[in-house]
């Protein structure tokens, strides 16, 4: 089994950040955001629980955040490493990846919000991404179930 798992609003609880202008940089921001502690707790189960499973974190940030985003899981106690983590330039660029996993014959889950705006009090939804998601051979757990699990 292959894990792709978002980061932002998925493990980390990123919406906050938005709203506080006080960051002296985007790298001070990312570094400080928080864990949702049961998401970590789901990760550190899989790493136990399914040895021959593979996992990476898959973001949608500026490549410029790949250091940053790799020193925050070390920081929460994610055990990572530099090869498992995948930053693509938009939500779209996630579902081209995954079709291109999904033809290896792999057995995929993709944890993932694919949510925006929560800092404006309305989230809102990459409906025409989900779509395309559900029509790739992959277990997709999304914001119901991950609202559910934080």
């Amino acid at each position: 089994m292959i894990y792709f798992i978002d980061i932002d609003n998925t493990i980390a609880n990123t919406w906050y950040s938005y709203l506080y202008s006080g960051y002296r940089s985007e790298n001070k921001r990312l570094i400080s955001l928080a864990v949702f502690i049961n998401m970590r707790k789901l990760i550190l189960r899989i790493i136990s629980h399914h040895k021959s499973s593979k996992l990476f974190f898959i973001s949608a940030r500026s490549y410029k955040s790949y250091w940053i985003t790799y020193k925050w899981l070390k920081s929460v106690n994610i055990p990572v490493n530099i090869f498992s983590i995948i930053i693509v330039g938009s939500v779209i660029e996630k579902v081209d990846f995954l079709s291109l996993v999904t033809k290896r014959k792999n057995k995929i889950v993709f944890i993932d919000d694919l949510s925006f705006n929560h800092e404006n009090g309305m989230i809102k939804y990459y409906h025409r991404t989900i779509e395309s998601v559900k029509n790739l051979k992959v277990r997709y757990i999304g914001n119901e179930c991950i609202k559910k699990i934080n």
